[in-house]
Order: C-alpha cells, then sequence, then structure tokens
C-alpha cells in the first residue's frame, strides 16, 4: 500500500509518499519507507517508522493493545536555514500527523466493526 501525508502550511510545506507493508509472519508490525519515486524530489533523505502492536490483557472486557512508533528521517542537505525550518517542522508537525492519521484509521475500522457487529436480540 502507498500512503501520502502533507506536513506544515504556506509558504512551508512538504509531501511524501510512503510504501507500507504488514509484517507477514506475525500480522503485528507494520512498517513503512519513502517511496523511491517520491524521494526524487523530496527533502527526505530517508524516512523510515515502523509500529508494533502487542495485545493486552483486557479489563473490564475492554480489549486493549499497545503501539510503539518509531521514526527515523534524515534531511537532504541544502540551504542551513531551510533545512532548519524544516527540521523542527517535522520534528513537531510529521508526528502529530502521523499520529492522527493512526487514530482516524482505528476509529474508521471500530465503526465498521460496529457496524457489522450483530445487535443484540431481545425478546
Amino acid at each position: 500500500m502507498r500512503a501520502r501525508l502533507v506536513i506544515g502550511s504556506q509558504p512551508l510545506t512538504t509531501d511524501y509518499i510512503s510504501r507500507v507493508t504488514l509484517d507477514p509472519v506475525n500480522k503485528r508490525t507494520i512498517k513503512a519507507e519513502l517511496d523511491p519515486e517520491s524521494q526524487k524530489n523530496s527533502v527526505l533523505e530517508f524516512l523510515r517508522n515502523e509500529w508494533k502492536f502487542e495485545a493486552l490483557t483486557s479489563k473490564g472486557g475492554v480489549e486493549r493493545c499497545q503501539v510503539d512508533f518509531h521514526v527515523n528521517f534524515q534531511l537532504k542537505d541544502g540551504n542551513t536555514i531551510h533545512k532548519i525550518l524544516l527540521a523542527q517542522l517535522f520534528n513537531t508537525e510529521l508526528f502529530k500527523k502521523m499520529f492522527e492519521a493512526f487514530v482516524q484509521r482505528v476509529e474508521h475500522v471500530q465503526k465498521v466493526k460496529k457496524a457489522r457487529s450483530p445487535s443484540p436480540s431481545f425478546s
């Protein structure tokens, strides 16, 4: 799967496309790397992130999991002032956007699951 993310606001914005894969063996790890085509026009030299999910014991019938999130990136060499501004932008907004996108996806999946689950019947 490919995912596009836009970061910043005018006049300082950047976007990139990541290739996202699910670990086919344990299905608990999602990895994303900067798409090679996107990297050509990106301010990023590289970008890698990883999401690991671990099921926790339920409390009061509520399913829970722990999410570990790791990001590693490097900006391309260039104008020092521009690079400093982009680094600050990435250090604040990148993680916030990724987390918000994750939460939105979880909320969407939960709504779909709820809609598909059978309604209780009362006699």
